[in-house]
């Protein structure tokens, strides 16, 4: 984890833990409506001040990467005595901004939709919990009990990204971190060849990866478009964002055709049909799928297992791996906390 990454998920873990605070003000404070205006009105500062925060380091730590890129295109270029020392002039300085606004736009509508969900829960454990009081006719005491147990089973964590995607905080933080980076890369590879009249690009290649990279990886692109020996870069950045995908491997990198004993091969490469694999290709991808599915299953005994912990405490195991041992045997202390969280966890679902 990059130091960027790092950073940007303790911002997001220091929201959860200050969100958090404010909803348990919700349970200990009472249910008036100006309390819960007041707890709406902190839940809205705290995500104005992920969003500050979130800015800052963004903005920071984007900068760095771009540079990084433009240099390692220009030690491609060094090395045939074609070499302008790079400096963030006007152009570089307006794309870095362009695309760090692009990208906190969307880290801020997901930030908002924190916020959408930290608004609900206050209001759905008043009106939800007050019903329960007034039907079972129970007391503030019990009342206050009650809603302690209930706010023990709220999933803070779960948010959306613009997509759809389910995902918690942690796991959206690291996503954009190295999301970032390899657009902030690829960006500054490609406005450093812009600037030095450089139009060829190569995408890495990768043994094992996912449907929409296998077809575009591996061939020399023209940024302009307009070298008509190679496909576009268009082809793989159709849009304003600079990886393929989130959590995207593909670098870009310049292609020097004096260092090239194949030209000719290289451009049959780059123009094999986009549709058809070979079959290096397809047992590439058959690798792929695997590795995704071994990687679901663990995320799944990952998420099972954080809830476990947050319900059940030491209960439940202290390791992730002696969690998914007991689980893989269906061991009967396994039966017996999935029993245990499943008779707790039915105390309420609100979401």
């Amino acid at each position: 984890m990059t130091k960027y990454e790092h950073r940007l998920l303790n911002l997001y873990l220091q929201c959860r833990k200050k969100l958090t605070k404010i909803l348990l003000k919700c349970l200990e404070q009472g249910r008036s409506t100006a309390r819960i205006r007041a707890l709406i009105k902190q839940i809205q500062g705290e995500i104005e001040s992920l969003n500050k925060g979130v800015k800052k380091i963004t903005a920071e730590y984007y900068r760095q990467f771009y540079k990084q890129g433009a240099l390692s295109a220009d030690s491609e270029l060094e090395s045939i005595k074609k070499h302008v020392m790079f400096s963030f002039n006007k152009f570089h300085e307006r794309e870095v901004k362009l695309a760090i606004d692009a990208l906190l736009s969307d880290i801020e509508n997901t930030n908002a939709y924190i916020g959408r969900r930290a608004t609900d829960i206050v209001r759905n454990i008043t009106l939800e919990q007050l019903g329960i009081k007034i039907i079972t006719g129970q007391t503030n005491k019990q009342f206050q009990k009650e809603l302690l147990n209930t706010f023990s089973h709220i999933n803070i964590d779960e948010i959306r990204d613009k997509n759809g995607r389910k995902m918690n905080m942690k796991w959206y933080a690291e996503m954009v971190g190295r999301t970032s980076r390899a657009e902030a890369t690829n960006l500054g590879i490609l406005n450093r060849a812009k600037e030095l009249e450089c139009d060829l690009v190569l995408l890495s290649e990768h043994p094992e990866t996912c449907p929409i990279c296998m077809p575009l990886q591996g061939r020399v692109y023209s940024i302009s478009g307009k070298d008509n020996r190679f496909p576009p870069l268009s082809k793989v950045f159709p849009s304003i964002y600079y990886t393929i995908h989130p959590n995207c491997k593909h670098r870009i990198s310049l292609y020097i055709e004096e260092y090239d004993d194949n030209i000719e091969q290289t451009i049959k490469q780059s123009n094999r049909p986009f549709g058809m694999l070979n079959k290096r290709e397809k047992e590439g991808l058959d690798r792929y799928y695997k590795i995704q599915e071994y990687k679901r299953r663990l995320n799944s005994d990952r998420r099972q297992w954080e809830r476990y912990r947050e319900v059940l405490g030491d209960k439940a195991p202290k390791t992730l791996s002696a969690f998914r041992q007991m689980k893989k045997y269906n061991s009967e202390r396994y039966q017996q906390i999935t029993s245990e969280y499943r008779r707790k966890s039915k105390l309420c679902s609100i979401s």
